[in-house]
């Protein structure tokens, strides 16, 4: 289980990569990510209802640190397409002050996304 979970990590980091986000990342491109990422999701959620764990610890740290990984990754995704989805149209103004007084972004620091311990720009992805 563990090696097929971190193989759809993998295959997500490696989709995310492909896209090559710098610190734009388009409403076109959160849903992209979110349709890449829901039926890896329901597979490994699938797969886990059917599976029984080895040990305690096999299963702990599962749920734990390996499923939260791909996770994250989906909220991120949703997240981000939420907000873009909702970003008033107008001038630079209107849309500055939706993203500064809202405070709708999360981790939002000065102009970079920091998330997955890392930044969209070059940084980790851990």
């Amino acid at each position: 289980m563990r090696t097929m979970a971190e193989e759809m990590l993998s295959r997500i980091n490696a989709e995310i990569k492909l896209l090559n986000y710098d610190n734009d990342i388009t409403a076109n491109d959160a849903l992209h990510m979110v349709k890449f990422i829901t039926p890896l999701y329901s597979l490994l959620r699938k797969l886990v209802s059917d599976y029984a764990f080895p040990t305690n610890e096999d299963e702990i740290l599962f749920f734990k640190e390996i499923k939260p990984n791909i996770l994250d990754k989906y909220l991120y995704f949703s997240k981000v397409y939420s907000i873009e989805m909702k970003c008033p149209i107008g001038n630079n103004e209107i849309i500055k002050e939706y993203f500064t007084e809202s405070h709708q972004v999360s981790g939002l620091q000065n102009g970079s996304f920091f998330f997955w311990g890392g930044e969209v720009n070059g940084g980790s992805t851990g």
